[in-house]
């Protein structure tokens, strides 16, 4: 079945605005999905890039912050709608657009914005306050795979939010039942925006499928029954595509 997707392809950041660091030492494989919350379902909405940056604060905030909140994608994809000037459209959008909700907004708690609603609703002032206690500090732009790997795999890692250009074969039987993406090379001009939580990127497989490249973990927006239990194995190839861009939201201060 194929997916509403929602993804735009934001505008470059300011060279000062993206990371370059390549850690010279990482660990072959990190897997990181411990401390992620619940896999979701967008359902037939273009909601992806509320899903993916939700899903990233709710990892920050079990890992730094000794909290287990389940947020709200919908209040984050109407927040960014409102941010384009596209609200109650169902446009989609984009990491930039994402990553500045994240700061100026937060995310409300999806108890009190159900991302089962499937509606998008202006915002309250009472949910507004509630997201006021889930905010980033800043984010980053990445400048390809092994800058992503190197934030994945650091002594203190972050997840990594990627906004891609899918082809024809993502949203295939095969690819729901196996949870391993590798591009056909046949664009298909949709988007979609997902999180990344880990890697294998050794020689041999040791988390990744044996029948795998060298990969990223990655968090979906369409239901546990989907992939892996909700997640998929992304070729690397796919983070250094020209039109795939990579973010980092993160509590405190801007990295330097």
């Amino acid at each position: 079945m194929n997916r509403c997707l929602g993804r735009k392809i934001p505008a470059p950041l300011p060279a000062h605005r993206m990371l370059s660091r390549v850690s010279p030492s990482l660990p072959p494989s990190v897997d990181l999905t411990k401390w992620a919350g619940p896999i979701k379902d967008q359902g037939q909405l273009g909601s992806c890039t509320g899903h993916a940056f939700s899903s990233a604060m709710e990892w920050i905030f079990r890992k730094y912050h000794n909290k287990q909140p389940v947020l709200s994608p919908l209040y984050l994809y109407s927040k960014e709608l409102i941010l384009d000037g596209n609200f109650p459209a169902d446009d989609g959008s984009d990491g930039v657009t994402g990553s500045n909700v994240t700061i100026a907004n937060g995310c409300c708690e999806d108890s009190l914005y159900p991302d089962s609603g499937g509606h998008i609703l202006k915002p309250t002032a009472s949910q507004d306050a509630n997201a006021g206690l889930y905010r980033m500090g800043a984010y980053h732009g990445l400048t390809g795979s092994q800058v992503a790997l190197s934030v994945l795999g650091d002594p203190v890692p972050w997840p990594v939010e990627m906004g891609f250009s899918i082809d024809d074969n993502f949203q295939s039987d095969e690819v729901a039942k196996t949870g391993i993406y590798v591009p056909s090379g046949k664009n298909t001009g949709d988007g979609h925006e997902v999180l990344l939580l880990g890697y294998d990127v050794g020689a041999t497989p040791t988390i990744r499928p044996a029948s795998c490249p060298p990969a990223v973990k990655v968090q979906n927006s369409w239901t546990d029954m989907w992939g892996e239990k909700g997640y998929f194995w992304c070729a690397i190839s796919v983070l250094d595509a020209k039109d795939t861009d990579l973010k980092v939201v993160h509590s405190g201060s801007p990295w330097k």
